[in-house]
């Protein structure tokens, strides 16, 4: 599968905290004794963030409630949905719903939470669980250590792994509990396998 996919659908809720950022919206609450202060500097309720590219749909994102606080530079989402659409053909590619996010506005860091479904439509492939991370920097993708995740695909792969670990560089998945289930892999994968190993041999 191609993580860098999820790359970019993470990459949407950052742009929103950017927007926040930059819109040059803001409210004084006054001096206040706590520098963690509990209220949010902006809120924003049934939020619709449109992503274009060349004239194309690239993403689409909504959320029932967004918070920012910028002592703690991060950015809190609720009832999380997300599309990301081909700028070649315009269909829906990949999509996804949490419960709720966190996005760290200082580096592009993304959690979600509260019940996740990560779905790439072109290449009919699902990710279901209650929590990840993305590291931006890192482009490293993780589940908790105790947490399962169930991984679908037509054609036959259905799978369920404890702890999971995805680097987009080297696009391998781990898992650090373990993992069962079925997994197939069509022709299509092993000739992207063999480019990729006849690109690593050129010099």
């Amino acid at each position: 599968m191609n993580h860098s996919r999820f790359y970019l659908m993470m990459s949407v809720l950052v742009a929103v905290a950017v927007a926040f950022v930059t819109g040059g919206c803001s409210f004084d609450y006054g001096n206040q004794e706590s520098e963690e202060s509990t209220l949010p500097d902006i809120v924003m309720e049934d939020l619709d963030y449109v992503r274009v590219r060349s004239g194309s749909l690239q993403a689409r994102f909504t959320a029932e409630r967004a918070e920012r606080y910028d002592k703690r530079r991060t950015m809190e989402l609720s009832a999380v949905q997300f599309e990301q659409y081909n700028l070649a053909t315009g269909e829906l590619d990949a999509k996804g719903t949490a419960g709720g996010a966190e996005v760290e506005l200082s580096n592009g860091n993304v959690t979600l939470k509260n019940g996740i479904d990560l779905s790439v439509e072109s290449e009919e492939i699902t990710l279901e669980t209650e929590w990840l991370a993305w590291n931006d920097g890192k482009r490293e993708l993780k589940g908790k250590e105790e947490a399962a995740v169930v991984i679908k695909r037509s054609g036959g792969t259905d799978f369920r792994g404890i702890g999971l670990s995805a680097d987009v560089r080297s696009r391998q998945w781990e898992f650090a509990g373990g993992a069962e289930g079925a997994f197939e892999q069509d022709d299509e994968d092993d000739e992207e396998e063999e480019d990729d190993e006849g690109a690593g041999s050129e010099e």
